[in-house]
C-alpha cells in the first residue's frame, strides 16, 4: 500500500509520515501540490493521499485530491487544515474523504486513515 504526505510543515509532514507508516503503508511526500502531482503521475497505484488544505506553491488540497484522483479513482483522501473548516470540507471533499482538522494526535490521523480507506473500498468509482 502507498500512501501519498502533502504537507508542507516539516514536522506535521514527519508525524503524518510516521503514523501512516505504523498502518503498513510504504510512503511518498511532497511540500507542495506540484510535486505531489507528479508522484501521482509517476505512481502506477496510491491508495492513500494525505493533504493539507493550504500547501505551498498555490495548489491546494482540493485540487491536488481533484486532480489525483482522476488518475487513481479508488483512492482514500485525508484532508486536514488549520483553517479550513468542516463546512468547507462538506463542499469541497471529494467522495472516499475524510476530514480532520488540526491540531489533531496520532490516534486521530490513524482513526481517520482507516475511515477514509473504508469510504474508498464502497465508494462507486471503484
Amino acid at each position: 500500500m502507498l500512501a501519498l504526505i502533502a504537507e508542507d510543515e516539516p514536522l506535521i509532514q514527519m508525524l503524518a509520515a510516521e503514523t501512516t507508516a505504523e498502518l503498513g503503508y510504504d510512503i511518498e511526500v511532497a511540500t507542495n501540490g506540484s510535486d505531489a502531482l507528479v508522484v501521482a503521475e509517476t505512481s502506477p497505484q496510491i491508495d492513500l493521499l494525505f493533504t493539507d488544505i493550504g500547501l505551498a506553491n498555490g495548489m491546494s488540497g482540493w485540487d491536488l485530491a481533484d486532480a489525483v484522483a482522476q488518475s487513481h479513482p479508488q483512492i482514500a483522501v485525508v484532508y486536514t487544515s488549520g483553517q479550513a473548516t468542516g463546512a468547507d470540507f462538506q463542499a469541497r471533499g471529494i467522495a472516499s474523504s475524510v476530514w480532520l482538522p488540526k491540531p489533531y494526535s496520532p490516534d486521530e490521523l490513524q482513526s481517520a486513515i482507516k475511515n477514509a480507506t473504508r469510504e474508498a473500498a464502497r465508494s462507486p468509482r471503484n
